[in-house]
């Protein structure tokens, strides 16, 4: 947390199954899902770690439907 404007990041750090798509594509969702429960804004979360794919795999997909990729940033 940013001590002088109380701004926070949030981070999820993932570590996604590197065998099972369908565990993969869940853990996309359930990511997902959290954030909007949390009702964070996007523009202050971070989706980090080894998902275990490719940039043309649907959970990455997934995410770039919700969040915005620094790659393409």
């Amino acid at each position: 947390m940013n001590k002088n404007t109380k701004d926070s990041i949030f981070i999820f750090n993932c570590y996604f199954d590197h065998i099972g798509k369908i565990s993969q594509k869940m853990s996309s969702e359930l990511i997902l899902e959290k954030i909007k429960e949390f009702g964070l804004n996007k523009s202050r979360i971070i989706v980090m770690g080894d998902l275990n794919c490719e940039s043309q795999d649907e959970l990455i997909q997934l995410f770039r439907e919700e969040l915005d990729d620094a790659i393409e940033i």
